[in-house]
C-alpha cells in the first residue's frame, strides 16, 4: 500500500515530464524511474530528498504521511544586516513605525498605504497556496521592484491618492497610483525643498 502511494504521489510531483526528462533530473537511469513509479522499488532517501528539493514537494507528502504537498520555505531570506536596513530606512520615509514598548518588545505598524495593501494581499496569497504566492512574487510584485518607498507626506497631503489605492483592482493599477504619487513628491519636493535637517541653516 505504501508503495502506491508512493508511487502515485511521485507521478503528480512529476506532472508533464516524461521519464527520460525526470531521469535525467534526477541523475538516475530511466529504468530505475520506471521501476519506482510501477511500485516494483522503493525510492531511496536521497532519491526523496533529491525529488523535493527539484519539484518543490515535501517529502512528507511524498510518503503519504501529510495532505500537505508544498515545502513551506522563506525564499531569499534576508540577513540580519538587511532586515535591519530596510526597517530603519522604511521608518525613515515614514512607511513604518517601530514601536519600542517599555517591556522593550517592538511592534511595527505599517503606515504606507501601498505597503499595506501589497503585504495583505502578499500575505493571503501565501497562506492559500505557497505557489500561486510565488508566482505572485515573481511576476506581479516584481512590478514594484526600483521603485522607491513614497514619503509618507505625499500620501498624507493627496486624499485623491488614497482612493485611487482602494479602487485599485490589480497590481498594473497600483503602478499608476504609484507613478502619480511619485510626480506629487516632485513637485512636493520642488515646493518645499528637500529636508535639511535640524543642523542645516
Amino acid at each position: 500500500m505504501k508503495s502506491e502511494v508512493i508511487s502515485k504521489r511521485l507521478k503528480e510531483a512529476f506532472g508533464k515530464d516524461t521519464q527520460e526528462t525526470v531521469a535525467a533530473k534526477l541523475h538516475m537511469s530511466q529504468a530505475n524511474v520506471s521501476k519506482i513509479l510501477s511500485g516494483r522499488q522503493m525510492p531511496t532517501a536521497e532519491m526523496l530528498e533529491s525529488v523535493s528539493n527539484i519539484y518543490e514537494v515535501s517529502v512528507d507528502w511524498l510518503l503519504g504521511l501529510s495532505d500537505d504537498k508544498h515545502v513551506h520555505k522563506v525564499i531569499n531570506a534576508p540577513t540580519y544586516e538587511e532586515a535591519v536596513k530596510i526597517l530603519l530606512d522604511a521608518e525613515a520615509c515614514g512607511a513604518i513605525k517601530l514601536l519600542i514598548e517599555s517591556n522593550g518588545n517592538i511592534e511595527i505598524k505599517v503606515e504606507d498605504p501601498l505597503l499595506q495593501i501589497l503585504l495583505k494581499k502578499g500575505n493571503g496569497l501565501r497562506k492559500i497556496d505557497f505557489d500561486i504566492y510565488k508566482d505572485w512574487r515573481e511576476q506581479r510584485l516584481s512590478e514594484f521592484d526600483g521603485k522607491e518607498i513614497i514619503n509618507s507626506d505625499v500620501w498624507d497631503d493627496d486624499l485623491d491618492l488614497i482612493f485611487y489605492l482602494k479602487e485599485a483592482g490589480n497590481e498594473n493599477n497600483l503602478v499608476e497610483v504609484y507613478e502619480r504619487a511619485l510626480k506629487e513628491q516632485k513637485e512636493y519636493v520642488r515646493i518645499v525643498g528637500p529636508d535639511p535637517g535640524p543642523f542645516d541653516q
